[in-house]
């Protein structure tokens, strides 16, 4: 406090430090405790600490027993080959949501029969998660990297080779595991294999830029590569705080609403800890000035505009996904009917209309070289009500279940992260901090595509014939064109971030 005052920083200043600093400390709390859990589930998977077909058979007495409807998240078998984590939602919402037969257990009956071999390797993979999960946010920590460079570069490096031995197990898992055993199958398998990739290229081109000497885009794709690596936290954090949300849905139900969000969400943290390091970085003495979006920049909007409103107009035109023989081998019919239903409806009209607006309002912000302009106040304004269109949407439709499958969720999440972005950029405007806010009103235009690019994939799914039987008919194309509806903009915001005109005013270190 007394260096501080020295230097001339105001007590508020101080204060704000402090503030961060204890959030960092937090997070990074948040993340070790996953990896101790994970490092926990390991031990239990791991052939040296159990036999595989004693805990085979444990798991199946756990299953029949809690489908019965007792509980036995204290039992002695469930602490024996059961994650903490698992045992502790069965306390929050039932012995049955979790540990019965419509649930995570069948991932768990999978891992006890598998060879000893594979075994090995899986706990493995588990028991890295605490390495990966300390190391890697302590690349992230403005104050311990600023602080502690030889520590940053030392933990970079086990950071980076833990994070490619972690990956490689992930593929030999996924190249010697049927599609049909593992947990969620093709859409959960089909994600695993985009972060192997994604993770593993962005790590590549993180050390790229590194000596290149470009240490923004380091940093950047960094952020992406952890971003990939929060999905296993954010996953079990999901798990855990929707459960007693489920309203009698089980939890493998619930989970389809997990697999639309987890990677969207992953990537939206990524995006978040690149932005805080940046804006904690020292402006550069000629900083950048703000110009207007270059003219392809602004004629590619354009054009995705279009086709994002082509593609929503031709659902309502042709009776919703219940109405196109395309979507409909994609979707099964009784949830492209639940869909239809509302979003054929005056709130699926509002809900299109007020993404199109902001698409609009979108193209004006790019021609805008100075202030905050009135494009950026009408990207926010009708960015704020396609997001509350979109939740009332999304709510409408209702919670995802086998017959529904994606229901509401896809548009819940978009409404949900669009309202957080849109009250981001509006605290720009107020500080009066237009670079800043021009690069959230990119966000929210891309969000708004959203929907639209949902259709465009199960379109392109469906031409390709992607998803193969029997699990196109139980709406995993669906759930996979959900997901990546969401997942482009999300990455697409983040790059467009690392390269921006504001991230080129910070001497980021």
């Amino acid at each position: 406090m007394k260096a501080a005052a020295q230097q001339g920083f105001s007590s508020r200043t101080v204060a704000a430090w402090r503030a961060a600093n204890l959030l960092w400390v937090v997070a990074g709390l948040i993340l070790v405790g996953y990896g101790l859990l994970a490092f926990n589930a390991g031990t239990k998977v791991s052939p040296l600490n159990n036999d595989g077909s004693q805990s085979l058979a444990r798991v199946e007495h756990i299953i029949e027993q809690a489908d019965r409807g007792v509980a036995m998240q204290d039992s002695e078998e469930a602490r024996a080959v059961i994650p903490f984590w698992m045992n502790l939602i069965a306390r929050i919402e039932s012995s049955q949501y979790v540990h019965g037969s419509d649930s995570l257990m069948e991932a768990e009956r999978h891992y006890y029969a598998m060879a000893e071999k594979k075994r090995h390797v899986l706990s493995t993979h588990m028991l890295l998660g605490v390495v990966l999960m300390a190391t890697g946010f302590l690349q992230f920590w403005p104050a311990f990297r600023r602080k502690h460079r030889t520590a940053h570069r030392i933990l970079g490096v086990v950071y980076g080779l833990t994070a490619v031995t972690s990956m490689s197990m992930s593929s030999y898992y996924l190249l010697h595991t049927e599609v049909a055993d593992v947990y969620s199958q093709f859409a959960f398998f089909s994600g695993l294999w985009a972060l192997v990739v994604l993770s593993l290229f962005s790590l590549s081109m993180a050390t790229w830029s590194l000596l290149r000497r470009d240490i923004a885009a380091h940093l950047g794709w960094q952020a992406l590569a952890f971003g990939c690596f929060l999905t296993a936290p954010t996953q079990r954090i999901l798990w855990i705080s929707l459960s007693p949300f489920s309203g009698g849905a089980t939890f493998n139900e619930v989970n389809i609403a997990v697999n639309v969000l987890l990677l969207p969400l992953s990537f939206f943290i990524g995006y978040v800890l690149f932005v805080a390091n940046r804006n904690s970085s020292p402006a550069k003495p000629a900083a950048a000035t703000l110009s207007a979006a270059p003219a392809w920049q602004r004629w590619t909007l354009i054009a995705l505009a279009l086709g994002m409103g082509v593609l929503s107009a031709s659902l309502l035109l042709t009776n919703g996904l219940s109405g196109s023989s395309i979507t409909k081998s994609v979707a099964m019919a009784s949830a492209a009917q639940a869909h239809d239903a509302s979003a054929l409806g005056p709130l699926g009209l509002l809900a299109f209309a007020c993404l199109i607006a902001t698409m609009i309002a979108g193209i004006r912000l790019l021609a805008s070289p100075k202030g905050v302009s009135a494009g950026t106040r009408a990207t926010i304004a009708s960015g704020l009500l396609a997001s509350m269109a979109l939740l009332a949407l999304g709510y409408s439709i209702g919670m995802p279940s086998h017959a529904h499958s994606v229901a509401g969720s896809a548009y819940t999440f978009n409404g949900l992260l669009m309202l957080v972005v849109v009250a981001w950029g509006a605290y720009y405007v107020r500080a009066n901090d237009p670079g800043k806010a021009r690069e959230i009103c990119w966000f929210i235009v891309l969000l708004s595509m959203s929907p639209a690019l949902t259709y465009a994939f199960m379109y392109f799914f469906d031409a390709i014939d992607l998803v193969p039987s029997p699990f196109d008919e139980k709406g995993h194309g669906y759930q996979l064109a959900a997901a990546l509806g969401l997942i482009l903009p999300t990455i697409a915001a983040h790059l467009r971030a690392v390269y921006s005109q504001e991230t080129r005013r910070y001497a980021v270190n």
